[in-house]
């Protein structure tokens, strides 16, 4: 069993971590997604409107293409590496420059600027491309500036990267110019960042399931673990029960083989013993199969109700105890209420009426005393059963209802067969009339069972 429930409850938490992982992947996914879908919009926003406010400044110095990585400027004169890059690194002469190339509008920006760095250039059709300082805010790096130069001529028009260069590029013709805005791929990294966190918090969250369902798993399966110590104490005990009778019937069989030839007559007793336990097995299965059926699917015992009057059925089966406890020196004392109605299965709570009475009559003490009342509650019938003496422990009166439950090393035994399952058919039948059935007992009152059934409305 222990083994089976290990098995069960590794499942259990197998499940729930997959459905849990599976979840957080899908949503943060989606996050990251999300994420990065919106930073790179903003990125090609930002591009369009660099390219949009296309302020050149005239004083600008084209950029030819050539492999040398090197330009002239407007009046012939070659340009070094360094001048060509616009990175900043400028000396004296181009000061006037740096006031009008790129920069941070701090405050007051409109909805459509960015403070994403961008890198606008005018491409013209012999091959050279100009800076547009007052349309950037950003400028390509003096390693990468060659490359852009001849790559930026062959890309198509609209948005796209450039994955050599770690750039992002908006390519618009506008009007007879065209122009071409880079930003560096840099600008959209917060994904990066998001994933390495939202990466750190789904394994934190299934170390804190794995934990929690570890809790969980071992409390859902707890009625498990439970209804199955039932089934197999049920089974251990019905088993023992039955046993007994069988042995006593293998014993009386050997006994008529050993005497095959002597007549029916002079081996009646142990043919009526055979009987009296054929008897007694077919009352313990038949008890066991309505048991089983209450608990089968959920199912409860069929019954067939009509209105009862539950007065007269007590009246009735007290009858049938009258002269056991006339026999027995036993005080019988009755107090039951005229018209006590109820809906139910006449045959069920006559079964029940039997089983409290019967189980008073065998648990108590010689010469004692047998109390039965009914009578109205607050719609309800209540219906009551003590006898003095055979006092139940207080750690085995929850287990008075247990199937094959015998408290016999405290209570007195006056010979009667029983299996310990009248009380359990009592709750059953109890509950399925939408009753309860409790039990209290003292050494000083002895015990008392009460039933508590819904009146007919």
């Amino acid at each position: 069993m222990n083994s089976a429930l290990r098995k069960l409850r590794i499942k259990f938490v197998a499940i729930i971590m997959v459905v849990v992982a599976i979840i957080l992947a899908v949503v943060f996914s989606t996050i990251v997604v999300i994420s990065y879908s919106n930073s790179t919009t903003e990125v090609y926003a930002a591009l369009d409107s660099a390219i949009s406010r296309n302020a050149i400044d005239v004083h600008e110095r084209p950029f030819n293409k050539m492999p040398d990585n090197r330009a002239e400027d407007t009046n012939g004169e070659e340009l070094d590496e360094d001048d060509s890059a616009f990175d900043g690194n400028v000396g004296s002469a181009d000061e006037a420059l740096l006031s009008e190339g790129p920069r941070f509008e701090i405050g007051g920006r409109e909805p459509d600027q960015s403070l994403i760095p961008v890198a606008v250039y005018e491409l013209h059709e012999d091959g050279t491309m100009t800076f547009a300082s007052n349309a950037a805010s950003g400028m390509i790096a003096d390693s990468a500036l060659a490359e852009v130069a001849d790559q930026a001529f062959d890309v198509p028009y609209g948005h796209g990267s450039i994955d050599s260069l770690g750039v992002f590029y908006a390519k618009q013709k506008r009007g007879a110019e065209t122009y071409i805005a880079f930003a560096d791929e840099r600008s959209v990294s917060e994904w990066q960042s998001l994933a390495v966190t939202l990466t750190i918090i789904g394994l934190a969250t299934l170390v804190l399931f794995f934990v929690v369902s570890l809790i969980f798993s071992k409390w859902a399966l707890h009625p498990v673990k439970a209804s199955w110590e039932q089934q197999q104490r049920f089974i251990a005990d019905a088993s023992h029960e039955l046993k007994t009778p069988l042995t006593v019937m293998a014993a009386d069989t050997a006994i008529l083989k050993r005497n095959s030839e002597a007549s029916i007559a002079s081996q009646s007793q142990w043919v009526e013993s055979i009987e009296g336990e054929i008897k007694n097995m077919q009352e313990l299965v038949g008890d066991m199969l309505l048991l089983a059926r209450a608990d089968g699917q959920g199912e409860a015992m069929p019954r067939k109700t009509e209105v009862i009057d539950l007065s007269k059925l007590v009246n009735a089966e007290l009858l049938q105890f009258e002269p056991v406890a006339y026999e027995r020196s036993l005080d019988l004392d009755s107090k039951v209420a005229p018209n006590v109605t109820i809906d139910g299965a006449k045959d069920q709570l006559q079964r029940l009426a039997s089983v409290l009475l019967d189980n008073a009559f065998k648990y108590v003490n010689e010469c004692g005393r047998i109390s039965v009342q009914l009578d109205k509650g607050d719609g309800s019938a209540v219906l009551s059963v003590s006898n003095s003496g055979g006092f139940i422990p207080a750690e085995d009166l929850p287990h008075v209802f247990d199937r094959f439950y015998r408290a016999d090393k405290a209570r007195t035994r006056t010979g009667e067969l029983s299996y310990g399952l009248g009380l359990s058919i009592a709750r059953e039948i109890a509950n399925i009339h939408g009753g309860t059935i409790t039990a209290t007992s003292s050494e000083a009152t002895g015990t008392t069972f009460t039933v508590t059934l819904p009146l007919q409305p």
